[in-house]
C-alpha cells in the first residue's frame, strides 16, 4: 500500500503517526535526506540522531540511523529521550554534517515528525528544506539491508550540553542566592511528560534550590494535555505555584524547545514581557553585546528597549528556520518568538527551553526581585517601551 504524501514544512516533516508519518514514508525522508548531504559533501557525513518520548519515536530514530548507515553515512544516535535543544548542540559540539531529531514539538500526541537540524545546531532553512523534499521518490522501498554497524555508534548527548550550560549561566550566583535565608530559591517545573525530563530539577538542586517537576517522566499521551507550554495548558502548574512558597513556575513543552513563566502568584507571564525581560537580563545584568532577531508579531516594546542600547534588531517571519538563520548571519546575541521561544549566540541558533529557564531563575537571583518587580522597573527606566 502505498503511504500518503508527505507535507514539508520549513524545517523538516511532522505528520499524524500511522496515517502519513509511518515506517515507509520515515524511510523515503530519510533516504532524501541522506542524498542531499551526500551530494552537496564528498567526505564523510555524520548526523546526531535524537529523539523525543512519543510513541514509537525511539524506534523510528533507529529506522533513521540505518537508513543513513545504508547510505554511507556515519551516525551518533542518542542513547534515552532528549530535549530538542540537547539533539541541537550534539550537532554543534561533535562537528556533524547535520542532525535529526524525531518528534513532534509542541503538537498533539498523535503526531511526530522528523526535524532537520545544521550543522551549526539551527534549523533547517526553507531552502535546504526543499531541496531535500526534491529527492524523494514516489516508489516503494525496498526492505532494508544490514546496515554496517561500524557506521552507528550511540552515546550520551546530556553531559556536554549540560557543561556548556556553566558556560552560560552563573551557577554559582545561582547557589548564593539559594544560600542566603532571605531569599525564596524555591521553584516548580512542568515537563508536560515531554522531553524535558527532570533535567532543570537536577540543575537547581545542585544550585541547592527546592524544586519540583510536575509530570517529568515521559508520557506518549502527555497526560492528556497538547504539549504546548502556554496558560490554556498548565493548570496544574498555575494552581501550584499559588499555593506554595514558589519564586516562579517554568514550562517546557513537548521537546522543551520552548518555555512558559508563571509569576510567583501562579499568573501566567505574557511572551511580550517574557521576551522584554530576558533581553534586560541579558544585555543590562549579563552585558552581552551584539543584535537579535524578533517576530515581526512579537510586542515592539522588545525593540525600543534594544534600540535603547543601540543594540540593532532584524525581524524574521514566524518560523525559527527564519529565525536562526538570520541570528547566524547577523551574529546575534538573542532571538525571541512570540509563543516563548529563545535562542542565544553562544549556545546553538535554536530555541532552548533548559536554557531560558535556568537564565529566568539567574534573572531573579542577580537582580533580587521578582520578575513584575523586573517588568515593572523596565518600563520606569526605559519609559513605557
Amino acid at each position: 500500500m502505498m503511504n500518503k504524501q508527505i507535507a514539508f514544512g520549513m524545517d523538516g516533516w511532522c505528520g499524524v503517526m500511522g496515517d502519513d508519518f509511518t515506517e515507509g514514508n520515515v524511510i523515503r525522508v530519510a533516504k532524501a535526506f541522506a542524498e542531499y548531504l551526500t551530494s552537496n559533501d564528498s567526505n564523510q557525513i555524520r548526523v546526531s540522531v535524537g529523539f523525543d518520548g512519543r510513541k514509537d519515536s525511539k524506534a523510528f530514530a533507529g529506522l533513521v540511523s540505518r537508513v543513513l548507515a545504508e547510505n554511507d553515512v556515519k551516525v551518533i544516535v542518542s542513547s534515552a529521550v532528549v530535549p530538542t535543544p540537547v539533539l541541537s548542540f550534539a550537532t554543534k559540539q561533535n562537528r556533524c554534517t547535520a542532525g535529526i531529531m524525531v518528534t513532534g514539538g509542541h503538537q498533539a500526541s498523535q503526531y511526530n515528525g522528523l526535524k532537520f537540524k545544521g550543522a551549526s545546531g539551527g534549523p533547517f532553512n526553507a531552502s535546504e528544506t526543499k531541496n531535500v523534499a526534491s529527492l524523494m521518490t514516489t516508489s516503494e522501498m525496498r526492505r532494508l539491508e544490514t546496515a554496517s554497524s561500524d557506521l552507528i555508534s550511540v552515546a550520551d548527548f546530556l553531559p556536554a550540553y549540560l557543561s556548556n550550560l556553566k558556560t552560560i549561566v552563573d551557577f554559582s550566583v545561582l547557589r548564593s542566592f539559594a544560600e542566603n535565608p532571605k531569599n525564596v530559591a524555591s521553584v516548580l517545573i512542568d515537563s508536560m511528560g515531554g522531553a524535558g525530563l527532570n533535567i532543570l530539577e537536577d540543575l537547581f538542586v545542585d544550585c541547592r534550590w527546592r524544586a519540583q517537576t510536575l509530570f517529568g517522566e515521559p508520557e506518549p499521551n502527555f497526560f492528556d494535555r497538547s504539549p504546548e507550554a502556554i496558560s490554556k495548558n498548565l493548570d496544574p502548574l498555575k494552581y501550584n505555584v499559588s499555593v506554595t512558597d514558589t519564586a516562579f513556575g517554568i514550562a517546557t513543552d513537548g521537546d522543551a524547545g520552548r518555555c512558559g513563566i508563571v509569576y510567583d502568584n501562579g499568573e501566567w507571564m505574557s511572551a511580550g514581557d517574557t521576551a522584554l525581560a530576558m533581553l534586560w537580563h541579558l544585555g543590562k545584568q549579563k552585558g552581552w553585546s551584539g543584535g537579535m532577531v524578533k517576530t515581526a508579531s512579537l510586542t515592539d516594546k522588545v525593540r525600543l528597549l534594544a534600540e535603547g542600547w543601540d543594540a540593532p534588531v532584524f525581524e524574521a517571519h514566524a518560523d525559527f528556520s527564519s529565525i536562526s538563520e538570520l541570528m547566524l548571519k547577523e551574529q546575534c546575541m538573542f532571538a525571541s518568538d512570540d509563543r516563548g521561544g529563545f535562542a542565544y549566540g553562544k549556545h546553538a541558533p535554536d530555541k532552548d527551553g533548559i536554557l531560558t529557564g535556568l537564565l529566568f531563575a539567574e534573572m531573579i537571583a542577580m537582580s533580587g526581585k521578582s520578575f513584575r518587580e523586573i517588568v515593572q522597573e523596565i518600563r520606569r527606566k526605559e519609559g513605557d517601551v
